[in-house]
Formats: C-alpha cells, structure tokens, sequence
C-alpha cells in the first residue's frame, strides 16, 4: 500500500461542492488520480473534487485543488535496539515500570 502526502489548497474548493453533514459538519468528495508524469515539485498525484453524475452533465471540467506525492515511511534504527544499548538517561522511557502517559490535557 502506498502513502500519499496531500497538499490541498481549500480557497480553491468551490463553495457549491461543500456540502452539509447530518452532524453539522462540512464535508468535501475529494479523488486522489495518480499522474501520468512526475511534476517539476516532484508531485506523483492530483486531487480534484468529486462530482456526482448530475454535476458532470452540467460541467465535465476537472476542478484541481491539490497535489500530492508517495512517500515510505522508514523504520528507525531506535525500533532495532533493545534497552540496554541505550544510553541510561533514556532507560527510563522504555522500562516497564516508566510513569504512564498524559491522557488529557490538564487545561
């Protein structure tokens, strides 16, 4: 499976494709299209709105509001080392009897 880091510009987002949740919120129908070629940013895909078959016989024009590239996510070397390889000031972190983390926020 691939990851893709989006770059969206909403001020491009017509306002007649934002449509309203039963929840309240705002929700856009986005497609993620891969390139034919690799722009000049180094961009492997383009997102464009959405459009419902009613929309398309009205307009069939592609409205382009993002980029996009593939990219992998490396392991770090920190996965790889057991505890006792690391310095002592970070022992502390990987122990079992570490304090548990923040949950919440106190504020």
């Amino acid at each position: 499976m691939q990851n893709l880091s989006l770059n969206l510009c909403v001020s491009d987002i017509p306002k007649q494709f934002v449509r309203k949740g039963k929840n309240g919120k705002f929700y856009v129908n986005l497609l993620v299209v891969q390139r034919k070629e690799i722009d000049h940013f180094g961009n492997t895909h383009t997102v464009k709105i959405s459009k419902t078959a009613e929309e398309l016989q009205l307009d069939t024009a592609n409205v382009y509001v993002g980029s996009g590239k593939v990219f992998e996510i490396k392991e770090t070397t920190a996965d790889k080392v057991s505890p006792e390889e690391l310095p002592e000031f970070m022992r502390d972190a990987v122990s079992s009897d570490a304090p548990e983390p923040i949950k919440e926020v106190p504020f």
